[in-house]
C-alpha cells in the first residue's frame, strides 16, 4: 500500500514506513525508517504524512476495544509546548528548532502536534530526508525552497557519515542567510548525550565536528523532561476525557512520571532484557545483546538473521551453554520478538531482502532500548566472534565503514581494514578516509600515499593531506613533480621544507621557476634569517604588496633608516599604490623614536595626510615624549580636527581618582569553607578525612577524592564514574593513567571504545621520555587482537 494519510485505519501499512512484518495488526508493530534506500523528499503538507512515517511512537495496546479509539492517543500539554509554540509564532526568519530529550518523551509527537495546529505551518510543504545521504543530496541539489519545513528526526543520525560535516555547514548556510523574508524551518529532535557530544569543544587539536558544533550553536534548544509532573500525571488519572491509554500509562508510570516512556513501553523493555526470568528469556537477552554491540560499533541497518544467530552464543553464561536445546537461538529470537508487553517486542521484525512479503530476514531493536544499551553498554568488551559476524553478515558499505571506524578507534586494526576494503570495494568511497588513518598509523607509507593519490582525484582535502605527507617524509621529488605542475599547495608546503632546511639556492631557483609571490616572501624571510638583509630586501623590491610590507618590516627590524627615508616604489604589481610609502614613514618614525631620536621623528610626524599624523603623534607618545606628540597634535586640533582634540585630552595625565565611600562594593568574595577544605585535604593527601567530606555528600569533596585515589594509583573511583558516562572523569582518568604510563589499563578502555583513553594513548606514544613510551608506541602500530592482547611484540 502507498502513503496515505492519518485518517486510515489501524491495520494499514504505509509505503514511506518501509517494508514490515506484521503480526495481527498494525498497532502491534513498531516501525523503523528503511535501511538503505534512495531519497523519498516528497513535500506536502503535514497532515498529507501518517504520523507513524513521521516516527511518532505508537502507543501501548489496552484492553479497550482498538477499533473505537483514534489512531494517537489525546495530547497532553506540557510546559515545552507553549516554549515551542513561542517560537514558531515568529517565521520572519529561518531557524532550527531542537526538542533535546531522552527516547519515548513524547519530542517527536510534540512537533507533529505544534506544526498541526499552526495556522501558517500547516499549509507549508514539509519535507523528510531519512539518511544523512538523503540530506546530503538535498543540500547539493539546491531544492530546498521558501516555505518548507525540514523535519530531522533523530538529528545525530544526519551528521554520522562522511558527509555529515558538509551536511552541517550547508544547513548552517541556508538557516543564516539574508532571505528572512522567505523562510524555511527546520525542526529537529535530539537525545541530550548526543547535544552534548555534538556541541561540546574538542579535547584535542583533532576536532570531529566543527561544522556541526557551528549548527547547533545556533540553533533553538527546547529541553522536553523525561518525567511527567505529578499534577500532569494526577489531571490525566481524574479527567473523565483522558484516553484509556494515557490512562493506563499514568497508572503504570506513577510514581515515576515515564508516561510517554511507558506509552511506548520502554521501561518493561529495559526489565526483561536486564532481569530475564527463565532460560528462555536468557537466550533472548542474548540475542538482544548481539544486536544492541553491533549498533554501539555502528550497524546502523536492521540486523540479519544471520548475524545474530552467528553471535549470539558468545552472549550465553556458561551454564546456559551447558544442555541448551538445538534451537536455543530460535527459542531466544521468537522470545525476543513475540513477546509483547503492552503491545511492543525487544526486537522489531523487518523484510530488507525484497520488497515482496514473506518472512523476516532481519530484526531492529526498540529505540528505547537501544537509549538504555548506549549508556548501560558503553564500554563492555565486545567479544571476539562478534568483529567476525559483522564482517561475514553486515550488508550495507556505509554500515561496514562504521563499524572499521570502529575498530580502529578500537585498535583492532585487523578487522578495521578487512571493514574498511570491503566497504571500498563496494563504492563507498568515503571509506578510504579512514583507511588512510589507519595506514598512516601503522607506518606503512607507500599504501598510504597510493591510497591518497586515488582520493585526491576528488577530494581537495585528501590531496593536500597527500602533500603534507610527502613534507613528513621530506619526498622532495616527489613534491617537485606536482610544484611543476603548478600546484600552489605543493608550491608552498615545498618552500617550507627548503626554509627549515636552509636551502637558499633551491628557493631562489623554485621562484624563478614559479613566480610565486608566497614564495618569495619565504626566501626573503630565509635570507633574514642567515643575516643576508641586502639580499632580502633585493628580492622583495619589485614584488607586491604584501613582498612591500614585508620589505618595510625587515628594514625596520635591522635599523636600516637610510633604506625606510629613500624608501618609494612604483609597481604595477602593488595594489596599495602610496600606502606602502606610508606605512614606511610611520615604520621609520617609530623606529627613531626607539632610538631616541625624537626631533627628527616628530619633524617626519608632520608630513603626509591627517590620519598619519595622528597615528605618529601616538608613536611619539609610546616611547613617552608627550611633548613631541602634542607638538604634532595641536596644529591638527587648532584646524578643526576633532579627533586630534580628543587624542591631546586623553594623553594627557590624569589626577589619581579617590575611592569614594558610596562606590560599589568591590570586595572579593572567597570560597565556600567547604571548598577551601577540600582542597587543602586533597593537597596533603589527607584521604580519610577528605572521604569524610565526600561522605557527607559535599560533591566536590569527592571529585578531589576520586582524583587523590586515581594520581595514588587507585583509578577505580574514577573509573565507575567514567564508565557511567561520565566525560570529565573519563578524560582525568585517561590523562592520570597516560602520566602514569599505564598502557595496559589505557589499551583496555580504548578496546572497550574510550576513545579519550585512545587519544592519550596516542599521546604517550609519542612522548619518548615517559614511563610506557616504547610500549604505547607499539600499540598504537600494531594495535591490538580481538581478545585485547597486542598484535605485535615489542620492536
Amino acid at each position: 500500500m502507498t502513503g496515505g494519510g492519518p485518517g486510515e485505519t489501524s491495520n494499514g501499512v504505509w509505503g514511506d514506513a518501509g517494508p514490515v512484518v506484521q503480526a495481527q495488526s498494525v498497532r502491534d508493530v513498531h516501525f523503523h525508517s528503511p535501511a538503505t534506500s534512495g531519497p523519498r523528499l516528497q513535500r506536502r503538507p503535514v497532515a498529507a504524512w501518517h504520523p507513524y512515517t513521521l516516527q511518532v511512537h505508537q502507543a501501548l495496546a489496552t484492553s479497550d476495544d482498538a477499533e473505537s479509539l483514534p489512531l494517537l492517543p489525546g495530547y497532553l500539554r506540557r510546559p515545552h509546548d507553549d516554549v515551542l509554540d513561542a517560537e514558531l509564532r515568529d517565521l520572519t526568519r529561518s531557524k532550527l528548532i531542537v526538542l533535546a530529550g531522552g527516547s519515548s518523551t513524547g519530542k517527536t509527537r510534540a512537533l507533529y502536534e505544534a506544526i498541526s495546529r499552526h495556522e501558517a505551518l500547516r499549509q507549508w510543504g514539509l519535507i523528510y530526508p531519512r539518511t544523512g545521504d538523503d540530506l546530503y543530496q538535498l543540500m547539493q541539489s539546491d531544492t530546498i525552497e521558501p516555505y518548507n519545513i525540514l523535519w530531522l528526526n533523530e538529528l545525530h543520525h544526519y551528521f554520522s557519515g562522511p558527509h555529515g560535516q558538509t551536511v552541517a555547514a550547508e544547513l548552517h548556510a541556508r538557516l543564516t542567510s539574508e532571505s528572512a523574508v522567505r523562510p524555511i524551518l527546520a525542526v529537529a529532535t535530539l537525545w541530550p548525550e548526543f547535544w552534548a557530544a555534538l556541541s561540546s569543544e574538542p579535547v584535542s587539536l583533532n576536532d570531529p565536528h566543527p561544522c556541526v558544533r557551528s549548527l547547533l550553536g545556533g540553533a533553538v534548544r527546547i529541553t522536553v523532561a523525561e518525567r511527567f509532573s505529578a499534577d500532569s500525571v494526577g489531571a490525566l488519572l481524574t479527567a473523565s476525557s483522558t484516553d484509556p491509554r494515557l490512562r493506563e500509562a499514568a497508572l503504570t508510570a506513577a510514581p515515576q512520571g515515564a508516561v510517554i516512556q511507558t506509552l511506548v513501553g520502554g521501561p518493561s523493555l529495559v526489565r526483561r532484557f536486564e532481569t530475564p526470568d527463565t532460560v528462555v528469556d536468557r537466550y533472548a537477552t542474548a540475542v538482544v545483546s548481539v544486536a544492541l554491540d553491533a549498533r554501539q560499533l555502528g550497524h546502523r541497518d536492521p540486523f540479519p538473521h544471520g548475524l545474530l544467530a552467528a553471535a549470539a552464543s558468545a552472549y550465553l553464561a556458561e551454564e546456559d551453554r551447558v544442555g541448551a536445546a538445538p534451537d536455543w537461538f530460535e527459542q531466544g529470537l521468537r522470545r525476543a520478538t513475540l513477546d509483547r508487553t503492552h503491545g511492543i517486542s525487544l526486537l522489531l521484525p523487518a523484510r530488507l531482502s525484497d520488497n515482496q512479503p514473506g518472512a523476516a530476514d532481519s530484526y531492529d531493536v526498540h529505540d528505547y532500548l537501544e537509549q538504555h544499551g548506549r549508556s548501560s553498554r558503553r564500554y563492555r568488551k565486545i567479544p571476539p566472534v562478534l568483529w567476525k559476524s559483522l564482517l561475514d553478515h553486515t550488508r550495507s558499505p556505509a554500515d561496514r565503514a562504521a563499524i572499521g571506524l570502529s575498530a580502529y578507534e578500537r585498535l583492532v586494526y585487523t578487522y578495521a581494514e578487512a571493514f574498511l576494503r570491503s566497504s571500498i570495494k563496494e563504492g563507498y568511497w568515503q571509506a578510504k578516509r579512514c583507511l588512510v588513518d589507519l595506514l598512516h598509523a601503522q607506518h606503512r607509507f607507500e599504501e598510504e600515499v597510493h591510497t591518497l593519490a586515488m582520493l585526491s582525484r576528488a577530494d581537495f582535502t585528501a590531496h593536500q593531506r597527500l602533500i603534507d605527507l610527502l613534507v613528513e617524509h621530506r619526498a622532495i621529488d616527489d613534491l617537485k613533480v606536482l610544484t611543476d605542475r603548478g600546484d600552489s599547495y605543493a608550491i608552498a608546503k615545498l618552500a617550507d621544507v627548503y626554509v627549515d632546511l636552509g636551502r637558499t639556492d633551491e628557493l631562489a631557483q623554485m621562484f624563478k621557476r614559479t613566480g610565486e609571490g608566497l614564495v618569495r616572501l619565504k626566501l626573503a624571510q630565509l635570507l633574514e634569517r642567515q643575516g643576508r638583509i641586502d639580499e632580502a630586501i633585493d628580492v622583495l623590491a619589485p614584488g607586491d604588496e604584501a613582498a612591500h610590507l614585508l620589505m618595510v618590516a625587515i628594514m625596520a627590524r635591522h635599523d636600516r633608516v637610510g633604506a625606510l627615508e629613500a624608501f618609494h616604489h612604483d609597481d604595477t604589481n602593488c595594489l596599495l599604490g602610496d600606502l606602502c610609502a606610508r606605512h614606511a614613514q610611520a615604520q621609520l618614525v617609530d623606529l627613531l623614536a626607539k632610538r631616541g631620536e625624537p626631533d627628527r621623528a616628530r619633524s617626519l610626524a608632520t608630513r603626509g595626510p591627517v590620519p598619519d599624523q595622528r597615528h605618529q603623534a601616538l608613536l611619539l607618545w609610546k616611547y613617552d615624549y608627550a611633548d613631541a606628540a602634542e607638538a604634532v597634535l595641536q596644529p591638527l586640533s587648532d584646524a578643526g580636527d576633532v579627533r586630534s582634540a580628543l587624542y591631546r585630552t586623553d594623553l594627557k595625565p590624569r589626577p589619581a581618582a579617590r575611592a569614594s565611600a558610596d562606590g560599589p562594593d568591590l570586595r572579593y568574595d572567597p570560597p565556600s569553607s567547604q571548598y577551601r577544605l577540600a582542597n587543602y585535604l586533597a593537597s596533603h593527601e589527607m584521604i580519610e578525612q577528605l572521604r569524610e567530606l565526600a561522605d557527607s555528600g559535599y560533591d566536590y569533596g569527592r571529585w578531589r577524592l576520586l582524583n587523590l585515589l586515581a594520581e595514588r594509583g587507585d583509578p577505580r573511583g574514577l573509573a565507575e564514574l567514567a564508565d557511567k558516562g561520565d566525560v570529565n572523569a573519563s578524560r582525568r582518568l585517561a590523562e592520570i593513567l597516560a602520566r602514569q604510563g599505564r598502557v595496559a589499563e589505557l589499551s583496555g578502555r580504548a578496546l572497550r571504545g574510550d576513545v579519550t583513553s585512545r587519544n592519550e594513548l596516542v599521546w604517550l606514544a609519542t612522548a619518548t621520555s615517559r614511563s610506557g613510551a616504547t610500549e604505547a608506541a607499539n600499540l598504537v602500530r600494531h594495535g591490538l587482537k580481538p581478545d585485547g592482547t597486542s598484535a605485535s611484540r615489542l620492536w
